[in-house]
């Protein structure tokens, strides 16, 4: 297999071609790492891929029933509904992702639908929607927490921190520094980009909360569907989710998709990152990265996942150094200085270094985000010893 043969491939051309479906059949570690190295060359190939790989778990699993003709109706009826939301939400848009699904259903013509397969078609459908929402480009660059709105109105916050509490009907009250506002959701997906220095805080009409760290996008409908609760995460989240059997709530990020039913838990996934984690507070997640079998996480576990490396470790950790930016501080036990200024500047968004004959020493104890970058590092230094400097444009450590 070449890698100029697929590069450009949609999901369509991808379920059509033999090689390509016949290595998804019987992968081999030879083809598992062909498929990798491509998505990490190209974010739109790996949303291709991603949407044909979930379109042959739908079929995969798909009981050989005869649709009748009610069932037909019912799935014309559906995606017909779901195409006036796509249309109405995203009017810019050239090419609907429907269309994707309709060429994807072609190319399996010979396929017996059952009504099993109707209605996973039909939630296929809604995650293809919701998952090429996860290409929007960011707004332009602002210093300021941004909420930008279903039919693209961009609501600006003030202040370090703001708070979003979502009413029945995609109504919204908006908290934030000195401001405090109602704005009318509307239908569709709304994101919230929250920069440097900064959090914010949603509440789901629901009563999920969550929890946003800085340099951090998320991606969610004004209002969750009736048959699960999903949204797409790039950055840092810390969530309590509302238990609601009837509708489990999924986390998306551009690696791993996280699922749970009712508990309080930690999702790091910056796209700039080697790994992304998952801490598991209280309660159960299952976590799935799609190329290892799903993991299922009890209370004070850490999952890690090195999408380079293709490496997942499990460990026991100390929940609360994880979860404290949500307090406004960082904490930290004998932790090395290099990985303590990592945070720092994946926080404050600000480039930071330690000369060598810093690297490898640890320290302990508590740094307030709240705080301008020089004092926390004017309060780090003083634990390690070390003196802050400027350097052009970054901060350095030196002994």
């Amino acid at each position: 297999m070449e890698r100029n043969h697929y590069i450009h491939y949609t999901a369509a051309d991808l379920l059509n071609d033999g090689p390509f479906l016949d290595s998804m059949q019987h992968p081999t570690e030879q083809s598992e790492d062909f498929w990798a190295r491509l998505e990490k060359e190209d974010s739109d190939f790996a949303k291709e891929l991603h949407m044909a790989r979930c379109f042959l778990k739908v079929v995969a699993v798909s009981p050989q029933k005869q649709m009748t003709d009610d069932e037909v109706g019912i799935l014309w009826e559906r995606i017909s509904y779901q195409v006036a939301v796509e249309k109405k939400a995203r009017r810019e848009k050239k090419r609907l992702i429907f269309l994707r699904v309709a060429s994807i259903a072609a190319c399996i013509s010979m396929l017996v639908l059952s009504s099993y397969f109707v209605f996973s078609l039909i939630a296929f459908y809604e995650e293809s929607s919701f998952y090429s929402l996860t290409s929007i480009s960011q707004p332009d660059h602002n210093d300021d927490i941004q909420l930008v709105l279903s039919k693209g109105q961009k609501v600006v916050m003030d202040g370090k921190e703001s708070k979003l509490h979502y009413k029945k009907g995609g109504k919204i009250a908006i908290d934030s520094g000195t401001a405090q506002a109602d704005e009318e959701g509307g239908t569709g997906y709304n994101q919230l980009i929250v920069p440097s220095g900064k959090r914010s805080f949603i509440t789901f009409s629901d009563g999920t909360r969550i929890a946003v760290n800085a340099n951090t996008r998320v991606v969610y409908p004004t209002e969750f569907a009736a048959h699960r609760r999903e949204i797409y995460v790039n950055g840092e989240v810390y969530l309590q989710v509302s238990p609601d059997k009837t509708r489990p709530f999924i986390v998306k990020t551009n690696r791993m998709e996280v699922e749970v039913l009712g508990t309080k838990f930690n999702v790091s996934a910056y796209d700039s990152a080697e790994e992304q984690s998952v801490v598991l507070v209280s309660g159960k997640v299952k976590v799935d990265t799609h190329k290892h079998p799903e993991k299922v996480l009890n209370p004070n576990d850490m999952l890690t996942y090195d999408d380079q490396g293709n490496e997942l470790r499990i460990n026991t950790v100390d929940v609360s150094e994880y979860i404290s930016w949500v307090e406004g501080y960082y904490c930290f036990e004998r932790e090395k200085i290099e990985v303590i200024i990592e945070k720092l500047s994946q926080y404050y968004g600000k480039h930071i270094t330690a000369d060598s004959g810093l690297i490898g020493l640890t320290c302990s104890g508590k740094l307030d985000l709240r705080e301008d970058l020089w004092d926390v590092l004017e309060m780090l230094s003083k634990t390690i010893p070390a003196k802050v400097e400027i350097r052009e444009n970054h901060f350095l450590l030196t002994k």
